[in-house]
C-alpha cells in the first residue's frame, strides 16, 4: 500500500468514526439545553459554526454538532435528506454559497519548491513557497485547487451519499450535488494529477522522502 492510499483509508475511517459521533452527538444534544422559541408554525433555524458555514435545522437546541442556533429562521418544516446529510457532516451549498465563492476566488495556483539540510547524521527534506531558500534541491511541485461536492440517493429503503468527480468550479455541479463537507478543497498535484486530499491534510509525505519536515499551506 502506497501513502496515498493508506493516507486516503485513514481519512475514510476518520469520516466513518466522526459520522457516527456526530450522531451520537447530535441525538444526545436534542435531549437539553432547548432555547425558548414563541414561533407556532413550522420553521427551521439558523445555525452557524466557527467557520462561517451554515445550515438551517428543525431545532430549538442551543448547539448541534459545533453549530450555534441562532433566532433567524426560515418557514417549513426540514427535508428528511437534509437532516441525513447535517448528520454525516454535509452542508448544503445555496446556503454557504457566497463562502464558498469568495474561497473559490482566492485560491490560485502555487508551486512548492523541495529543500534539503544536513543534519549531521542524515539528510532532511521539506517544500516551501520560498524559491529564494538557500538549500533548495531544485524539485518542484505546482498545486491546483479543485472541488468535491455530493448528492444522496435512495437506494432500497435508504439513503446512499455519492461523490461527484473534482472540479474547478462548485456553480457548474452543485444543482446536481447540492452538499459540500467543510473541508471541501482538494489540493491537486499537477505534476502527475494526483489527489493530494484536503487542504487540511500534511501533503509533505506525498511529495518526498518520509523523514521531510511537515509543510502545510
Amino acid at each position: 500500500m502506497n501513502l496515498i492510499e493508506g493516507e486516503k483509508m485513514k481519512i475514510s475511517l476518520k469520516r466513518k468514526i466522526n459520522a457516527l459521533l456526530g450522531t451520537f452527538i447530535i441525538a444526545g444534544t436534542m435531549s437539553g439545553c432547548r432555547v425558548k422559541c414563541d414561533i407556532e408554525e413550522e420553521h427551521r433555524h439558523l445555525y452557524k459554526n466557527s467557520s462561517g458555514y451554515t445550515a438551517y435545522l428543525d431545532s430549538e437546541v442551543n448547539m448541534i454538532y459545533g453549530f450555534t442556533r441562532y433566532d433567524d429562521y426560515i418557514e417549513g418544516a426540514e427535508d428528511p435528506i437534509d437532516d441525513y446529510a447535517f448528520k454525516h457532516e454535509l452542508l448544503r451549498i445555496d446556503d454557504n454559497i457566497d463562502l464558498i465563492n469568495n474561497k473559490q476566488d482566492s485560491d490560485c495556483d502555487y508551486t512548492l519548491y523541495q529543500w534539503c539540510l544536513w543534519t549531521g547524521k542524515y539528510f532532511t527534506y521539506g517544500w516551501t513557497e520560498n524559491e529564494n531558500n538557500p538549500s533548495l534541491t531544485g524539485k518542484k511541485r505546482n498545486i491546483h485547487h479543485m472541488y468535491k461536492a455530493y448528492k444522496i440517493i435512495e437506494k432500497d429503503g435508504e439513503y446512499e451519499i455519492v461523490s461527484s468527480d473534482l472540479v474547478d468550479d462548485l456553480n457548474l455541479i452543485k444543482d446536481e450535488y447540492p452538499y459540500i463537507e467543510v473541508e471541501f478543497v482538494h489540493l491537486i498535484n499537477m505534476g502527475n494529477g494526483k489527489d493530494l486530499g484536503t487542504e487540511g491534510v500534511d501533503i509533505s509525505s506525498y511529495l518526498s522522502h518520509n523523514n521531510e519536515k511537515t509543510y502545510k499551506k
